[in-house]
Order: structure tokens, then C-alpha cells, then sequence
């Protein structure tokens, strides 16, 4: 039997999840700026005051949304995997893979293109996309660069420019185009043979041993 305590715990998260993912729906419809908490409120079907009793601001549910849509991918748990039994460019790969159907996401796309657009009204939004969705990546692969450089298996200099690089490589072809393009769709294929040849370059350029 499920306990008062579990029940009212299971009962919070299961409003969370109903209150993000309204949000984003009404972030993205409507934007930030033109989304009140009143409207979030009743796109959740939730009472207002339990709206701030839950995220205290507007921004900070912004942060959680963001926070929800990167949660697909766990930095601890992608390098862990990408670690294990495997060998140095299959890591890379997995993780390049992991990164590139993230931005796959016509979703995701459309929530950074809206961080973008209402930044200069709102600079808390790039920043908090960056901070509370991208950051946690970032240095969970230099993390993973770094244990390489140390077996000696790549030579980098600056860890941060590499994964820098490495995630550029990525970002390239399916995020900064597709901003633009807002009918372009990426297919699983294309996200493997772009994290592919980002793990080709990579190594070639810095020097991985055979």
C-alpha cells in the first residue's frame, strides 16, 4: 500500500510533468513573453497558486522545461555507457550519436529558436537554455576528453576547445541550418553519418593512436 507521503510525492511529480509540458506547449505557441502564468495555469489544469507554489516564477518553469527537454540525456550515465567495454572512437561515436538525435528534435529546435528571438527582451532565456540544458554536456565530454588525453590516446591541448570543436561539428549541420529552415527534418541515417564523420575528423585531427 502506497503511503499519505508516497502518494503525495507521486501526486507532485505527476503535476510537474503535466505543468511542463503544458508550458511548452504555450511557450512555443505563444512565446515567452506573451505567456502568462494565468494562461499556464489553465493550459495545466492547475490552480495558480499551485503554479508558484511549485516553480515560484515564470522564468524558473522556463528553466525547468528546459531542464526536462536535455533530461533525455544524462551526462553521467552518456559517458558511463560510452565508456564501457568500448573502445575510444566508439565512445566518441556514441556520445556524438546521443548529442545529434537531441538536436534531431524539431521540438528543440524550436525551443532554442525562441531563446534566441526573445533573448534580447528576456536574456535570462539563452542563458538559462545554455545553463541548464547544454552546460551539464559540455563538461561531461571534456570530462570524458580529458580521461583520454590521460591514456594517451588523444593529444589536446585545451580539452574545452576540442569538445568545443567536436560539438560544433555536430551543431553545424543540424541545428544552426535547420534554425533557419524551419521544414527541415533530420532522419536517424543522417544523425548517424553526421556523428560518424565528426569522429573521423576528431581523431584524424588530434592525433588518436592506431
Amino acid at each position: 500500500m502506497i503511503e499519505k507521503t508516497q502518494f503525495s510525492t507521486l501526486r507532485s511529480a505527476d503535476t510537474n510533468r503535466k505543468v511542463i509540458a503544458a508550458a511548452r506547449e504555450a511557450f512555443l505557441r505563444d512565446g515567452f513573453g506573451g505567456t502568462s502564468m494565468d494562461d499556464l495555469a489553465s493550459a495545466a489544469k492547475v490552480a495558480r497558486r499551485t503554479l508558484y507554489n511549485q516553480f515560484g516564477s515564470k522564468e524558473n518553469l522556463f528553466r525547468a522545461v528546459v531542464t526536462d527537454m536535455w533530461g533525455r540525456i544524462d551526462p553521467a550515465e552518456l559517458i558511463e555507457e560510452a565508456a564501457a567495454g568500448k573502445g575510444p572512437k566508439e565512445g566518441l561515436q556514441a556520445i556524438g550519436l546521443a548529442l545529434a538525435s537531441h538536436w534531431a528534435s524539431p521540438t528543440v529546435i524550436a525551443f532554442l529558436r525562441l531563446a534566441i528571438v526573445e533573448g534580447e527582451r528576456f536574456p535570462e532565456l539563452p542563458r538559462s537554455f545554455y545553463k541548464y540544458g547544454k552546460e551539464p554536456i559540455v563538461l561531461a565530454v571534456q570530462a570524458y576528453l580529458e580521461r583520454m588525453v590521460q591514456d594517451h590516446v588523444l593529444y589536446i591541448e585545451d580539452t574545452l576547445i576540442a569538445t568545443q570543436q567536436f560539438i560544433g561539428m555536430l551543431n553545424e549541420p543540424l541545428l544552426w541550418m535547420r534554425l533557419i529552415d524551419t521544414d527541415s527534418n533530420v532522419d536517424a541515417a543522417r544523425c548517424a553519418d553526421i556523428a560518424n564523420r565528426a569522429v573521423r575528423l576528431f581523431f584524424a585531427g588530434y592525433g588518436a593512436k592506431t
